[in-house]
């Protein structure tokens, strides 16, 4: 006769609230901060950076709280360390309705043993009331 394969209940349920300890011990969710904003032209976006779990890298997300659609026309990184994609300026056209939020730059580690850092920032313009104003921001420098 072969061996069970599968556990006895007591111990399959131990096993389960082992697992579910394990995954309460060690998150695998993204944490999320504000960053400070250092602006020409009073950006109207409010930024976020979003860690990644297990190194995977950061998200830099912009949410617009005005009445005015922004367009997000270049995102630039620079004095970049060990990351992915390479420093520069990218031409983007990321529009970002009233009250919605958009992500603008996805960063990771090249090597995820070793730390990570860059500069970057967004030139942006809205029109709105006919208006339009255009502005660069440099929200910080994010250090992982």
């Amino acid at each position: 006769m072969s061996p069970c394969l599968h556990p006895e209940p007591a111990a399959r349920h131990i096993w389960l609230a082992s697992l579910m300890l394990a995954a309460l011990a060690f998150p695998a969710h993204a944490q999320r901060d504000s960053l400070p904003d250092s602006t020409t032209g009073t950006s109207p976006l409010v930024v976020t950076r979003e860690l990644l779990p297990f190194r995977g890298g950061v998200v830099i997300h912009g949410r617009n709280p005005t009445r005015d659609t922004v367009w997000v026309d270049t995102v630039s990184t620079y004095a970049c360390r060990n990351i992915y994609p390479r420093c520069g300026d990218r031409a983007v056209d990321i529009i970002i309705p009233p009250g919605n939020e958009k992500e603008l730059l996805r960063i990771r580690p090249q090597m995820r043993e070793e730390g990570y850092g860059w500069r970057w920032g967004y030139a942006w313009h809205t029109s709105g009331g006919g208006v339009i104003r255009r502005g660069r921001a440099a929200p910080g420098a994010p250090e992982a």
